[in-house]
């Protein structure tokens, strides 16, 4: 690492705290059972609850996790040499099974399981980095909160008027455009 990544009070791209040592900024061990057995993650402590539930929503809704990455204090991919430090090493973002959805790639989900990724990694607080509108990383979830907000674990009901509302806008613009421009 340079340097100038092992500054005290630095912080992630996101805005929050980041350091070589977990332990400053309260990085936690997260222990899940899923379909393809135990795996286990390190993020931060406030993000912890809906980084388990994007990772159980994913091996439920996605397909198994085989992978995971979090916690890793390094400067942004791609971007070596800027200073950026990544979120993930603030523990502020996630990898789910990057060898099937690598950096950059484009189209390792359908466009349907995709509005549903983005609404719920939305209803917890999260970005998903297949809709990032440069360089995709379909692997990648990160943190939009402020480092002051709350995590809030969102409520099923929640998540289904949120999907129910995206889908509803999706299936209008597939019969609009099936009707008034075939």
């Amino acid at each position: 690492m340079a340097a100038s990544l092992t500054v005290t009070g630095s912080t992630s791209q996101n805005g929050w705290p980041a350091s070589p040592r977990g332990s400053d900024i309260g990085i936690v061990t997260l222990a899940l059972r899923l379909r393809n057995g135990a795996k286990t993650v390190q993020v931060a402590e406030k993000a912890a609850d809906a980084f388990r539930e994007i990772i159980e929503w994913w091996d439920a809704n996605v397909e198994p996790v085989e992978t995971l990455g979090g916690y890793n204090y390094r400067e942004i991919r791609g971007y070596e040499g800027s200073g950026t430090i990544s979120n993930h090493g603030s523990g502020t973002a996630i990898d789910i099974n990057a060898t099937r959805h690598p950096l950059g790639a484009t189209g390792t989900v359908s466009s349907a399981t995709a509005v549903q990724i983005i609404a719920k990694a939305a209803s917890l607080g999260l970005k998903w980095g297949g809709a990032y509108r440069g360089r995709k990383d379909p692997m990648h979830f990160e943190v939009v909160l402020s480092p002051t907000t709350d995590m809030i674990r969102k409520t099923a009901t929640n998540y289904w008027w949120v999907t129910f509302i995206a889908g509803a806008a999706i299936a209008g613009a597939v019969i609009y455009r099936h009707r008034f421009r075939s």
